[in-house]
């Protein structure tokens, strides 16, 4: 992908919340993206991530962002261990903590779309064993969102109370409750509960 090939973006920063396949399910949907976008939970696209590593000058070497590029591309393609190691491989071209966080987010959207539910819970919890407080409450929120779609409610539950209990002014509640508004039978309904209980509504 090369620069004259991209419009610019503004991107909001990124939250480890997968919007693919479940948040806003038509281009057209505008309404709904308009709601994301003001309470700042608009996810990173893959070729806004690709815009970023290419042009931004905090992204280093122009290295990783050809292995993100083609990790990316492979994810239609190839099997799903071959693509997890194209993000390895991605991951490994910089030593930017940031970067490695936002590969890896990446990569547990790879998953959760791939239905890999376990192993999107691993990419989590490395994202929460080694990111900021912004990153560990979006992997908290996707790993608790994967539980739910593995059918343990228990360890979701217990996760959203880690969220409220280490990030308590996180969006991720404010998100919640609007999805739950959206869709009402969604997962994220069931997460918005979880967040809500025992805290004044």
């Amino acid at each position: 992908m090369h620069e004259k090939h991209l419009v610019p973006f503004i991107i909001k920063t990124r939250v480890l919340l997968s919007l693919r396949g479940t948040l806003v399910t038509r281009q057209s949907d505008i309404s709904t993206t308009q709601k994301l976008i003001e309470i700042g939970m608009i996810r990173f696209l893959p070729f806004c991530l690709t815009f970023l590593l290419f042009v931004n000058p905090g992204w280093g070497a122009q290295s990783i962002g050809k292995a993100l590029d083609e990790a990316m591309k492979s994810q239609q393609t190839l099997p799903i261990e071959e693509v997890i190691q194209l993000f390895q491989n991605a991951i490994e071209k910089t030593t930017n903590p940031g970067q490695k966080r936002n590969v890896l987010g990446l990569l547990a959207d790879f998953l959760m779309e791939k239905h890999e539910w376990n192993k999107a819970v691993e990419v989590d919890e490395r994202i929460i064993k080694e990111g900021t407080s912004l990153d560990r409450a979006g992997a908290y929120y996707n790993m608790a969102h994967a539980y739910l779609l593995l059918n343990q409610p228990e360890k979701a539950k217990a996760v959203c109370a880690e969220l409220k209990a280490n990030n308590p002014d996180s969006v991720m509640k404010e998100f919640s409750r609007y999805m739950k508004e959206v869709g009402p039978a969604s997962v994220h309904a069931k997460l918005s509960e979880f967040l809500a209980a025992g805290l004044p509504l």
